[in-house]
């Protein structure tokens, strides 16, 4: 979510330069409740929100009664009605004007970064905190409490003795603060801490149109595939086709800077933010995205350039067939990627070598299943390697594997010593049953029949398959250990190729060499190891994320270790650096809310 016109004191949670510790679980962060020792005694009262910042001042009304409050906001000019439960644990955002309301948990991205009052909370149960005297706020004595990191102190909050919750906030490093004034107690309604009757829950917040929306039903209406070079201003407009994703990549013909937006319309409303589908592109780099809204979501896909001159190119990609849940990515030389599968479901792996950089590709394969046993409170599943072979192909050529559910193969490995591959793993939507797509009998790996390849324009047959080798596993490709090291395998690799790591939506670091990257779905976690420091790479991704649509959240840089937390729709990306001596190791993951 954005900052409000209120400000929801985004800025003073969210500083680039001083945040907060996260979790070092990587798919996972975890966040500690309200600071010890704050007081839990019951109050009913209203007040004044004043916020304060560089921009101004800005007042909106504030409710408590017991373990709930509600703060009132604006969001580009819609009213919000936030109202958090402190006993369940859950922040509901309703918006009147659209009869909708969103639901989270109160640790969850989404509500941090617009709650100034539980991410202090949660920064104080995660940093140093020091009592630092009492003071008397709007008349009501408070504890004073001081954040602190490495010895730097960076936010205070005054706490009120009389009903445990925070009356001021203040981020030492902007001098921003949050503060309730004209505090009244008085016997607040029920009403006021629920959603009212016939409002419908959705999973993200109504999008109000754009400024330039309004010029969508003038924009030509094109058919992919298509290549067309748009001035500032100039849009075009995609119908979805059934079946199909529509993908959209732009460049900048003249290698000067430029933007462009490619976001999905229904009833003349953009279906998510059209910031996070806003691209910058210079020198020779491409972005690109995909949408895979069918007719029935989405009325079309508009393609707007916002700054400079931006060629676009466009195609139509194959969505999966019926009852199949699809995969797909990427390798190069030098590069591997561990994949899960789900153990419950059967499996088809297909392996193609990249025919266009005209070399055959040699690597290996390890295949791991689990073994399972039910145990007090639930089941246990172990994983356990089964199998090590060559992967040999000659140029062009597919190999694959197909699983039977009965197998549990629960992931795969591949490591790519030469050449380059295409990987596309299918399995059922539903456990048991068998894609319409899939031949009812049992299909030998040797004997398979390839799915047709997708490209912009056309559909074509992969080719044919060549028989497995069996043998051992190939020696692993050496990371590098020093800066020089890292130079010249960037030489020899050329760019780094970010279209297969982390499904494609989070770039490499320069250099950097692949340990694991695993994807599920939408889902995916990498390991990586890279000659620089844990700030180089947080500055780095702090830079690139943006670019990629991803929204900053929490950053923080800390001696050895380093985070970044970013957030796109219902989904965090986070990426967790330790420094060793010249080298650091990244471990990162996307995992949805």
């Amino acid at each position: 979510m954005k900052k409000t016109e209120n400000g929801i004191f985004r800025e003073m949670t969210i500083n680039k330069k001083r945040l907060c510790i996260v979790s070092l679980s990587l798919l996972m962060v975890f966040f500690m409740i309200l600071a010890s020792g704050a007081d839990s005694r019951a109050a009913s009262f209203s007040a004044d929100m004043v916020q304060s910042k560089k921009s101004g001042v800005a007042t909106t009304r504030f409710f408590m009664r017991d373990h709930q409050y509600r703060m009132e906001a604006k969001e580009e000019g819609m009213t919000l009605h936030i109202l958090v439960d402190r006993k369940s644990g859950k922040t509901r955002i309703v918006v009147p004007d659209e009869k909708v309301y969103l639901e989270m948990k109160n640790d969850d991205m989404r509500s941090l970064m617009n709650n100034p009052f539980e991410a202090y909370g949660k920064l104080a149960g995660m940093t140093e905190v020091r009592a630092s005297g009492s003071e008397t706020v709007n008349g009501i004595k408070c504890e004073k409490k001081t954040l602190s990191e490495n010895g730097k102190d960076f936010m205070t909050g005054w706490i009120a003795q009389g009903f445990g919750f925070p009356l001021r906030i203040e981020n030492l490093d902007n001098a921003e603060k949050v503060e309730l004034k004209n505090i009244k107690e008085e016997s607040l309604k029920d009403g006021l801490f629920e959603v009212p009757a016939g409002y419908r829950l959705v999973d993200a917040m109504p999008v109000p149109p754009p400024e330039w929306a309004a010029d969508i039903d003038r924009a030509p209406v094109m058919n992919p595939p298509f290549e067309k070079t748009l001035e500032d201003g100039q849009m075009v407009r995609i119908r979805p086709r059934e079946g199909y994703a529509i993908v959209v990549n732009g460049r900048s013909p003249d290698g000067e800077k430029g933007a462009f937006t490619s976001v999905a319309f229904k009833d003349g409303r953009p279906l998510t933010d059209p910031s996070m589908g806003t691209f910058n592109v210079s020198g020779s780099s491409s972005m690109g995205t995909r949408h895979k809204q069918g007719p029935g979501e989405a009325d079309h896909v508009v393609v707007r350039v916002g700054k400079g001159r931006i060629a676009i190119k466009t195609g139509f990609d194959a969505l999966p067939p019926e009852g199949v849940r699809l995969n797909e990515f990427s390798l190069k030389s030098g590069y591997g990627k561990t994949f899960d599968l789900d153990h419950r479901k059967a499996s088809r792996v297909y392996v193609t070598d990249n025919a266009d950089d005209g070399n055959a590709t040699r690597g290996a394969v390890t295949i791991y299943t689990v073994d399972c046993k039910e145990v007090e409170g639930g089941t246990y599943c172990q994983p356990r390697e089964i199998g090590k072979e060559d992967l040999v192909l000659d140029n062009g050529k597919t190999r694959m594997w197909e699983f039977e559910e009965k197998r549990h193969i629960s992931h795969m490995d591949i490591e790519i010593l030469s050449g380059g591959v295409d990987v596309r793993v299918e399995q059922p939507q539903v456990a048991g049953e068998i894609p319409p797509s899939w031949k009812q009998k049992n299909v030998k790996e040797s004997e398979p029949t390839p799915p047709e390849r997708k490209t912009g324009q056309e559909t074509k047959a992969a080719p044919e398959v060549k028989a497995p080798v069996k043998a051992n596993a190939g020696k692993p490709v050496a990371l590098p250990q020093t800066k020089e090291e890292a130079k010249t395998l960037k030489g020899q690799d050329g760019k780094q190729g970010d279209a297969g790591f982390m499904n494609g939506e989070v770039p490499l670091f320069d250099g950097a060499k692949v340990i694991k990257d695993k994807s599920q779905g939408a889902n995916a976690s990498a390991e990586l190891q890279v000659v620089a420091t844990p700030q180089e790479v947080i500055d780095f991704y702090s830079e690139k994320m943006p670019e990629k649509g991803w929204t900053p959240g929490m950053v923080m840089v800390r001696g050895t270790q380093g985070v970044a937390m970013f957030m796109q729709s219902n989904r965090q990306l986070v990426i967790k650096v330790v420094g060793q001596g010249d080298t650091s190791k990244i471990s990162m993951g996307i995992v949805g809310q």
